[in-house]
C-alpha cells in the first residue's frame, strides 16, 4: 500500500511538476487541519510498523523544525500508545507466577526476578 502511494506521488510529481506540490505542503502547513491530519497519519504508521523517518523529515519541511518536532513526538507517542493498548487487547493473558516457596534460586536467566535473584518455578 504505502508503495502504491509513493509511486502515485512520483507519478503525479512528474505529470504535474512540483509547483503544485510546493503550494499543497505550503497549505498543509498553515492550516490547524494539516497538523491534526498529520499527527493521525503519523500514528497510524507507527501502529503499521512503517518507518518514520520520512514522516519525521517530512513534518520538519512542512511545518518547521519547531512545530514538526512537535507534531512527530505527538503522532510517534499517540502511534505507540495505541499499538501497546492493542497488543494488551490482542496478546495472550499472562501466566500466573509461580510462589517463592515452589521456586529454587539461580544466578541464570530466568521469569521472575527478585532483588538480583532469579527464580525458577518447576
Amino acid at each position: 500500500m504505502l508503495v502504491v502511494a509513493l509511486v502515485g506521488a512520483g507519478v503525479g510529481l512528474a505529470i504535474g511538476g512540483t509547483d503544485g506540490a510546493r503550494d499543497l505542503l505550503t497549505e498543509v502547513g498553515e492550516s490547524n487541519w494539516g497538523f491534526i491530519a498529520f499527527v493521525a497519519t503519523y500514528a497510524l504508521t507507527v501502529v503499521l510498523l512503517l518507518p518514520g523517518t520520512l514522516g519525521t523529515v517530512t513534518a520538519g519541511a512542512v511545518f518547521g523544525f519547531p512545530v514538526g518536532a512537535a507534531a512527530a513526538l505527538a503522532g510517534a507517542t499517540i502511534g505507540s500508545t495505541c499499538a501497546f493498548i492493542i497488543s494488551r487487547a490482542m496478546g495472550p493473558t499472562v501466566p500466573n507466577p509461580c510462589s517463592v516457596a515452589d521456586c529454587r534460586t539461580s544466578t541464570t536467566s530466568s521469569a521472575v526476578t527478585t532483588s538480583h535473584r532469579f527464580w525458577f518455578c518447576g
